[in-house]
């Protein structure tokens, strides 16, 4: 009972957060779902914006939790938290 409780207040302030996020930043997240080695160069070319601001967004990202990197810079990949 109690862990359907937490869920439930988990999802609350998971829809919360992501109903925050912006259209590039939910579009950071989808690209990462399919390719999870990307780069963020890679990524600033598919989202046509540039490469600092694609770092803002990944930056958020991480702070609220979405978002983590795993291993180095060029060896490793991005792995999406609390998703559903």
């Amino acid at each position: 009972m109690l862990d359907k409780k937490a869920d439930n207040v988990t999802d609350k302030v998971v829809d919360k957060v992501v109903d925050k996020l912006t259209k590039n930043q939910i579009l950071i997240l989808n690209l990462i779902e399919n390719k999870n080695q990307i780069s963020a160069r890679e990524l600033s070319i598919e989202l046509g914006i540039s490469h600092r601001k694609t770092q803002e967004n990944i930056a958020k990202l991480k702070k609220i939790g979405l978002l983590k990197r795993v291993g180095s810079a060029k060896g490793g990949y991005w792995e999406i938290i609390n998703e559903k």
